[in-house]
């Protein structure tokens, strides 16, 4: 709880900051992953190939 109004203000925008942060953090990971993801899919399908 914050004593002032000012106090709340300021609180709220440093929250705000932190969340966009966050969503900008785990849209790289989510992304990353994928990209991985995509890549082993790829290497999976090319070793399927050389096996046939």
């Amino acid at each position: 709880k914050s004593k002032t109004k000012q106090q709340a203000k300021r609180n709220k925008k440093r929250g705000k900051v932190k969340a966009e942060g966050r969503e900008q953090k785990m849209g790289k990971k989510i992304r990353g992953r994928k990209q991985n993801k995509k890549e082993a899919i790829v290497k999976k399908d090319q070793e399927k190939q050389r096996r046939d």
